[in-house]
């Protein structure tokens, strides 16, 4: 016997209980297993993820050295104003894509964009008038088969009306 099989636990003799612990270990491997293939998969969609954000951000830099360029170089290669707004308003459409995209991924970010367009909008004052206004169909009853008419939903909105 080698001194390192003195480190080993003891096994018990008994047939049973060898095939209870057998069965443990199995099952404690299997969820391993289980485990190591579930954060495989989500390690594998945060890379792909990275991996799509690192080429758009490449893309955008890509285009603003060369708007940089065309802004600085030399004056037969400079934009007019326009056309250099026009290329602003091209980066700002597509950061805000990838915001969107972001946003659609991640439902805390959806929710903290939510509560802060909330926020941002106001109330309106309580010494304000409200009137409460009605659209409802003409008959009550279906033109086909004259049984009543059912409503489907409703839809309430609040605003301020300047001119009258």
């Amino acid at each position: 016997m080698r001194a390192a099989d003195t480190d080993t636990p003891t096994l018990p003799e008994d047939p049973a209980a060898l095939r209870a612990l057998l069965v443990e270990t199995r099952v404690l491997v299997d969820t391993l297993t289980a485990e190591r293939d579930t954060l495989s998969s989500r390690c594998d969609s945060v890379t792909a993820e990275r991996d799509a954000l690192v080429e758009r951000n490449e893309r955008l830099r890509h285009l603003l050295l060369k708007l940089q360029r065309q802004q600085f170089g030399r004056k037969s290669e400079q934009l007019t104003d326009e056309q250099l707004q026009f290329a602003f308003e091209e980066i700002e459409a597509t950061l805000a894509e990838n915001a969107a995209e972001a946003g659609k991924q991640s439902p805390a970010t959806r929710e903290q964009q939510k509560q802060r367009r909330r926020a941002s909008r106001g109330r309106l004052p309580a010494h304000l008038p409200e009137i409460e206004q009605v659209l409802a169909p003409e008959a009550t009853t279906c033109p086909c088969c004259q049984g009543p008419l059912v409503e489907i939903g409703s839809d309430t909105a609040r605003r301020l009306d300047l001119a009258r």
